[in-house]
């Protein structure tokens, strides 16, 4: 058919005289009629001779590929159970609706001595409701016996209703489907451990591998700790602090006890690799040990895990769930900063002309959360406390040093041997040296053995302090020239008059 011919045709189905239009016009038009005739052909051809493809026909006429599609196995029926059973709802509490701050995540065991009962119970009563709106825990009744599960759970409702109804705990569970098979124990056992331990601690590892996978989208960070701990004062407080004072440094876990299975602190967006690193594994090794090699995996060898001392959680289980089993070991940290005083600070802004050691800022001993300042002193050097406007005292406490052992006998360890307690009912500015410039400094107390406890009772006479006390904007620690140690602060309560 040439271009007269087809222009004709045209001209009697759209009813246009060829002559009228131009001749690229005409051009393009029979073009684009001839590709859309040739595309039809051809998608009739193909419909007319199309067949299933099968694995069989991929691989019949390409050598080696075979093998290739036999070698992508299908992920097994146990971790597709695994995956299914995190998506379901808890078995009591209820998920929310909003990403938290931290999920805590806690697999249990039923132990005769139930642990668990009193860790919870640390766990509420070292945090406030402002903390616990932020956070949820996560509590996997691992069990394999049923009736020990049912028996927690009822203990669970029956203690816990109130934080089950606010969603501060979820309560999960699952059942045998997610497990792998377990032969592999009978011929495969690593670091030489008895067939039941090899049983036992690869199931811990699935129970992990399942806690997280259930975990991983409630919050920011998840912690991982163990269901026979006690917490201390403020602890949500105290990881929120020190995730805020790494800063701008990358890290890919944050540790808050001794112990690697109890306050190993990830991002939640890093526990889908970690999961699959559990279940990888799980045959070869402990799961305190993988969670060591992922981390040693994405660390340089010459860092380390940043670790916050002393320690927010101790371990209090000595009953292992593996039978006969003891494990008696304590964390040497855990009470350096217990605080001896149940006060709220008011809020201040602390600086101080000490050199600071390492991550052991100023604040810490402020705080309420157990934590200690440990600076390298010179003579004349200042701790400074101040406050937004003055207010009204009432008692001023500075503890500072750390017991330690020496040739068997307690000694304490860096504390104020020569230091005086100031204040001053004025606050100008902050100096190049990072000191406070106060008006008008008065001496309250000198520091004995390490401590000053200044109380407004014991200078009723004393007219100029108890002026100053009822507006003092200022707090000062001096160094005199006698110290001879650096400095440890461990607790500071400052009480405001009534």
């Amino acid at each position: 058919m040439n271009l007269r011919t087809a222009v004709a045709i045209m001209s009697g189905m759209f009813g246009f005289r060829y002559r009228s239009l131009s001749y690229f016009t005409l051009l393009a038009l029979v073009s684009i009629i001839g590709l859309a005739t040739l595309n039809l052909y051809h998608m009739e051809s193909v419909r007319s001779t199309w067949t299933p493809i099968s694995a069989n026909s991929m691989t019949s006429d390409v050598p080696g590929a075979g093998a290739l599609v036999a070698g992508c196995e299908e992920v097994p029926m146990w971790q597709n159970q695994l995956y299914h059973r995190a998506m379901l709802p808890p078995t009591l509490g209820r998920r929310s609706k909003t990403k938290k701050f931290m999920a805590i995540g806690i697999s249990s065991v039923f132990r005769e001595e139930n642990y668990l009962v009193q860790t919870l119970k640390s766990l509420i009563s070292e945090s406030d409701p402002e903390e616990r709106r932020d956070t949820v825990i996560v509590i996997y009744l691992a069990d394999t016996d049923q009736e020990k599960k049912e028996k927690q759970l009822r203990l669970i409702e029956r203690d816990f209703q109130t934080h089950l109804d606010s969603g501060f705990f979820q309560v999960i569970q699952s059942g045998p489907e997610i497990y792998p098979p377990m032969d592999f124990a009978l011929t495969k056992r690593t670091f030489n451990d008895s067939v039941g331990r090899v049983l036992w601690r690869a199931k811990q590892v699935i129970d992990f591998a399942f806690l997280f996978s259930y975990s991983k989208t409630l919050s920011d960070y998840y912690l991982v700790i163990e269901d026979d701990i006690i917490s201390s004062t403020q602890y949500i407080t105290a990881i929120k602090d020190f995730i805020a004072s790494r800063g701008t440094h990358h890290w890919i876990a944050l540790q808050f006890s001794g112990f690697l299975g109890i306050g190993l602190l990830f991002r939640s967006a890093d526990l889908n690799n970690l999961i699959k690193l559990l279940i990888m594994f799980h045959q070869e090794q402990p799961v305190d040990m993988l969670m060591r090699q992922y981390i040693a995996l994405q660390v340089p060898e010459d860092s380390m895990v940043a670790r916050r001392i002393p320690s927010i959680f101790q371990h209090i289980g000595w009953k292992s769930t593996l039978p006969n089993k003891v494990q008696k070991l304590k964390d040497s940290t855990f009470d350096i900063a217990k605080r001896r005083f149940k006060n709220h600070n008011p809020s201040a802004d602390i600086i101080t002309t000490m050199k600071i050691y390492n991550d052991f800022i100023p604040e810490y001993a402020y705080r309420a959360a157990p934590g200690f300042f440990w600076g390298i002193t010179r003579p004349n050097d200042t701790y400074d406390i101040i406050f937004p406007k003055p207010i009204s005292l009432s008692r001023i406490v500075f503890l500072t040093g750390v017991p330690t052992l020496k040739n068997k006998q307690k000694i304490m360890k860096d504390f104020i041997q020569d230091g005086d307690l100031l204040i001053s009912s004025k606050f100008q500015k902050v100096a190049s040296n990072s000191s406070a410039i106060c008006d008008n400094f008065l001496s309250l107390k000198k520091f004995q053995d390490g401590e000053v406890d200044f109380q407004k009772v014991d200078v009723s006479g004393m007219t100029d302090i108890i002026v100053k006390l009822k507006s003092t904007q200022c707090i000062r620690v001096k160094i005199g020239p006698n110290q001879k140690s650096w400095v440890i602060v461990r607790e500071i309560q400052v009480f405001i008059e009534d």
